[in-house]
């Protein structure tokens, strides 16, 4: 499904989702969900274990991934856990990035 206005959070991707508005909150990709975010999230994403996030546009909070992330946008902070694999490609912007895994 597509959005194109502004979504008040907490807004949960159980299935696909396309965003081309802002969400003003929290945002969760569950397992069996995909996100292609295309406007800004003004709050924070969880990619679950099993989810998929495609960042096209902005995270303005912090993005956990413990599932598949692609970022070719925007995302403030991302911590990737031990299970979670984030894809940075060439012209993304991130200020920080950090693996849970490499604290071990």
């Amino acid at each position: 499904m597509d959005y194109h206005d502004k979504i008040t959070g907490p807004f949960e991707v159980k299935e696909v989702a396309t965003v081309y508005g802002m969400i003003t909150d929290m945002a969760v990709v569950h397992r069996g969900g995909r996100l292609d975010l295309h406007g800004l999230i003004a709050g924070e994403l969880v990619v679950e274990a099993g989810g998929v996030a495609f960042i096209h546009g902005m995270v303005s909070g912090l993005m956990r991934n413990e599932g598949q992330a692609v970022v070719l946008g925007m995302v403030d902070h991302i911590v990737t856990g031990p299970s979670g694999n984030t894809d940075i490609r060439a012209g993304a912007l991130v200020k920080s990035h950090q693996r849970l895994d490499d604290l071990a």
